[in-house]
């Protein structure tokens, strides 16, 4: 998507948030073929940022340190996971799934209008 559509990397991370909450904000609702639209759309949204930032990273380390830089990106990528997990376990006896569908509905479209409006005003690499 990003190389070939010309938005960039950051482009490309921006629009697998803008397909991911979008999904999110579907998941939530109560009918099962909105449900499986969000779920797929989450399933083709997240991905992107993902890889965006495994890119970038391999881009912009020196070759010496590559490995550890690597290394350091995945685990803020993914180690939050262990706490997003025992956070969402408390969440799910206090609050309804629906609303943490969209609560992670609107952190993705502010984070997609983040890095929308700031790839507009950055000049960097």
């Amino acid at each position: 998507m990003g190389a070939r559509s010309g938005r960039g990397r950051r482009g490309t991370g921006s629009g697998g948030l803008r397909r991911w909450g979008p999904g999110a904000t579907l998941h939530s609702l109560a009918h099962p073929a909105a449900s499986l639209v969000g779920a797929v759309l989450c399933g083709l949204g997240l991905p992107l940022p993902l890889i965006t930032t495994a890119t970038e990273v391999q881009k912009r380390a020196p070759a010496h340190l590559l490995g550890r830089a690597t290394a350091t990106a995945n685990t803020l990528m993914f180690a939050h996971t262990a706490l997003g997990q025992g956070a969402g376990a408390a969440l799910v006896t206090a609050l309804d799934p629906r609303a943490q569908y969209l609560m992670t509905a609107l952190l993705a479209a502010t984070t997609a209008l983040t890095l929308h409006l700031g790839r507009r005003t950055w000049r960097g690499r």
